[in-house]
């Protein structure tokens, strides 16, 4: 087992998914437990961001490289990571049904509530991406979405310790949030938006931008580099080539 240090918040989770035991106390860093595979080694630090391979070869959902978010209403590390998991799937295909919500206040110290991406009634679809969500609680800690069979044993073989957001990029990579949600602080959510895609962005646009930009080198790295409009930019291409095992 390797240790991995990320910004996350701690909770447990049944076998079946069900939430056993939600901590809705502070927690601050936490550090996630990666295991070795069969499938190939696990990486002993971060490749680029916060971002790091699990496996050699990506897991595949229904033929396309799998992306799993798992993330909880009321957490700010999840709603942080919402912004630029966004934008990176959003460069591979469509998002509908995005809803607008808040973290809850008192989480983790973070005595604010941070604007995010709402992903209950949102569906994607892409020609090179499997993206499954699910929250597994509300705003308030209670339980929300379960994890069907196959998500729980990745989580719970990836991450036992139970952190989240659980972020698993293209069958191949876990990625962990690099910045603290103390950068949008006293944002809302159109502030947020307009930063995240401003031209000259400033450190919160900047912050979110080259989490955005790492986790769509991951993608290429699974999805045969499609589209190419995205993975053929040059500063995607210098990520792919820190990915590369």
């Amino acid at each position: 087992m390797v240790q991995v240090m990320g910004l996350s918040h701690r909770v447990r989770l049944g076998t079946a998914g069900v939430i056993a035991v939600l901590a809705l106390s502070a927690c601050g860093p936490a550090t996630t437990s990666i295991g070795s595979s069969t499938a190939g080694p696990a990486a002993t630090t971060y490749d680029v961001n916060g971002i790091h391979r699990v496996y050699a070869q990506p897991k595949l959902i229904q033929g396309h490289p799998w992306t799993l978010f798992v993330g909880g209403q009321f957490c700010p590390f999840c709603a942080s990571m919402r912004w630029p998991f966004v934008k990176a799937l959003s460069r591979f295909g469509t998002f509908s049904g995005l809803g607008e919500m808040h973290s809850r206040v008192g989480v983790d110290g973070f005595n604010f509530a941070i604007p995010t991406y709402d992903f209950v009634h949102m569906t994607y679809s892409s020609p090179y991406v499997t993206l499954r969500t699910v929250e597994i609680a509300d705003v308030n800690g209670n339980p929300l979405q379960p994890l069907d069979d196959d998500e729980t044993d990745l989580v719970n073989h990836l991450d036992p310790g139970g952190a989240i957001p659980f972020v698993f990029v293209g069958g191949t990579y876990v990625a962990q949030l690099p910045y603290s949600p103390l950068l949008l602080q006293g944002r809302s959510y159109s502030q947020i938006l307009a930063e995240v895609n401003a031209e000259n962005p400033g450190p919160l646009g900047q912050a979110v931008n080259t989490e955005a930009d790492a986790l769509t080198a991951a993608l290429c790295t699974t999805d045969g580099a499609q589209p190419a409009s995205v993975c053929g930019q040059p500063a995607i291409q210098a990520l792919i080539h820190r990915l590369a095992p």
